[in-house]
């Protein structure tokens, strides 16, 4: 797994919704965001190059993730204010 930041990831999307191409990448959050310590899977949410935030063409900006423990799924991360500590692509991914 290569730890890279919020922005090349979210270009990294958008370049796979631009060819229509279906992915996955992982955002992890820090923990300082809670006052309640959670493990890593449930700080790590899964989000896929087909949603709204990565396609400008698209009319909104939702960004539905999924939480790797299953505790949350779908869940807008636009509409938390979460601090991003790193993410990382999916390796399945195909090449663009």
């Amino acid at each position: 797994m290569k730890k890279i930041t919020f922005t090349e990831m979210e270009k990294t999307m958008m370049a796979y919704s631009k060819k229509g191409i279906k992915a996955s990448a992982y955002i992890v959050f820090k923990e300082s965001n809670w006052d309640t310590k959670y493990p890593l899977a449930s700080r790590t949410y899964q989000v896929f190059s087909n949603a709204k935030y990565f396609n400008p063409n698209m009319n909104g900006t939702s960004l539905p993730g999924y939480a790797v423990d299953g505790s949350d799924d779908g869940v807008d991360l636009r509409a938390y204010n979460w601090d991003v500590d790193y993410c990382y692509m999916d390796e399945a991914n195909p090449s663009l």
